[in-house]
């Protein structure tokens, strides 16, 4: 399922390929359906509500729930769900969470009084799953919590233990030894004081571990935090190796974990560079092999 919009172009493929398509005005779903006639197919759709995070959607009028109905009569689309989407739920003060759900409660009995089916409802987001399961209704979009991460401090911590299973790890390229009043990456914003051991590690901004780490983060090896000498670089960037014993190329380096090793956590890594954990575990790269667990 696609959760946003889909150019016109991609409405054949999308069809193809049965994907479920998100539509949030009555003239995408014109054309998806006449599309979905040319190829002889029936079109799956979730109607996007707006009930407060003014991105996309159908503001919760009747007037919008006659074109909802409209489009439920259209013969090559099939409308299996509709949604929303909340943008205070992980704070504590739920009363915007609440006001939001509502419209969009509001909305399906519109729906309902008009004889549109909507089999699959969904606003749950994962602050909404831990702290208000009244609003489950039979669909959830569980988020960060699948990386085992909180969504805010704000959020209660006691009902679900979450654990961390986001680790990126890299290898040492190069292990090489510097003389005091060596300049190191762009413009040597890091320069040896004293004979240093410096590694090369091969992930950069192109990887999505940002420069705004440049001089300050940090990497474990063999247990031993160390830190970021220099400027990230688009593919690279270099560590102090110094403290630990026997360095050596293909050794292992934990760029961030669950904490328990003491490398950073994603978390951690955001607070450095001023974002949030979802910022970080998103920028990854294409080219970054992923193993699942």
């Amino acid at each position: 399922m696609v959760l946003g919009y889909t150019n016109e172009e991609f409405y054949e493929d999308a069809i193809n390929e049965d994907i479920t398509l998100t539509i949030y005005n009555y003239e995408h779903a014109v054309k998806l359906n006449k599309t979905a006639e040319k190829l002889n197919k029936t079109a799956k759709i979730h109607i996007k509500v707006e009930t407060g995070m003014n991105r996309l959607g159908f503001l919760p009028t009747e007037e919008n729930a006659d074109k909802v109905a409209e489009i439920s009569k259209l013969k090559n689309i099939k409308i299996i769900g509709a949604f929303s989407h909340q943008a205070k739920a992980d704070e504590k003060d739920k009363t915007t969470a609440h006001m939001q759900a509502g419209r969009f409660i509001d909305f399906m009995k519109m729906l309902e009084e008009r004889n549109v089916e909507i089999p699959v409802k969904h606003i749950a987001n994962s602050a909404t799953i831990i702290e208000m399961p009244e609003y489950y209704f039979n669909m959830v979009r569980p988020g960060i919590i699948l990386y085992g991460f909180y969504p805010s401090d704000e959020v209660s911590k006691e009902e679900y233990k979450f654990e961390i299973c986001a680790t990126l790890k890299a290898r040492v390229a190069n292990v090489k030894t510097l003389e005091a009043g060596e300049g190191i990456g762009y413009g040597h914003l890091f320069k040896t004081e004293k004979p240093t051991v410096v590694g090369t590690i091969p992930l950069g901004y192109a990887d999505g571990y940002s420069r705004l780490l440049s001089n300050k983060g940090y990497v474990v090896i063999k247990g031993v935090k160390c830190r970021i000498l220099g400027k990230v670089c688009m593919d690279q960037f270099m560590v102090d190796l110094s403290e630990v014993e026997n360095p050596q190329i293909d050794d292992v380096a934990i760029v961030y974990g669950d904490g328990t090793d003491g490398a950073m956590t994603a978390e951690d890594v955001a607070n450095m560079r001023g974002t949030i954990s979802y910022e970080v575990l998103t920028n990854l790269g294409k080219r970054l092999p992923r193993i699942y667990i």
